[in-house]
């Protein structure tokens, strides 16, 4: 193997049998780019890929000495490329700054009705109400109570088991402001929020009196 290396003066290849070439006795290592000296902790179980004379030859090559860290680069440089990039910068915000404003999309519907008035009305409360509240028709069977009407409501439904039509009969307290409805009445009457124990709904209107 020839004597001459591609890093240049100082340096010497490796012999064949890994011996030290007279008055070379640092070893490099091309692949971690790292040298050792005679004294150093690896020195021993580090393979020599190239032979140097001195430290400044091994240096000049590019190799670092292993255990020591390469040279900092300066932070000059970086520091320009922060200053040019500053106006840059400078200009985005100047160019957003002077784009106009996004339009404002609408309120949605909900949000507009929400903020209406609540003088609007009971009925039209009713009507936009997500879960309308439930209806029943049925005969006054006691107006014994002070505004309050006992009404009869009977259902047709499925029998699960027996696959019939059946009766089913459910008797609801509603309040009567003015006492208006009598026994034998058929009255529509309306869900509403609880008024007392069992009073869950109101009347609304008399649709036939009792004969």
């Amino acid at each position: 193997m020839s004597d001459e290396t591609q890093y240049g003066e100082g340096s010497h290849a490796p012999l064949p049998d890994d011996a030290m070439p007279d008055g070379f006795p640092i070893k490099g290592n091309a692949d971690s780019m790292k040298f050792h000296q005679p004294d150093g902790r690896w020195y021993e179980n580090t393979v020599a890929e190239v032979w140097f004379a001195d430290v400044a030859s091994a240096e000049a090559a590019g190799f670092t000495e292993a255990g020591k860290s390469a040279p900092k680069e300066e932070a000059a440089p970086a520091e320009e490329a922060v200053a040019e990039e500053a106006p840059v910068e400078e200009a985005a915000v100047e160019e957003a700054a002077a784009a106009p404003a996004p339009a404002e999309a609408p309120a949605p519907a909900k949000a507009a009705a929400a903020a209406s008035p609540a003088s609007s009305g009971g009925s039209v409360a009713t009507a936009e109400r997500e879960n309308p509240r439930k209806v029943r028709e049925g005969i006054v069977v006691s107006t014994g109570m002070d505004k309050t009407a006992v009404i009869e409501s009977v259902d047709r439904v499925r029998h699960r088991r027996y696959a019939k039509t059946v009766q089913r009969s459910t008797k609801l307290f509603a309040h009567d402001e003015n006492n208006d409805a009598n026994i034998g009445d058929l009255v529509r009457i309306q869900e509403t929020r609880p008024l007392s124990k069992k009073k869950r709904w109101r009347l609304v209107e008399i649709i036939e009196r009792a004969r």
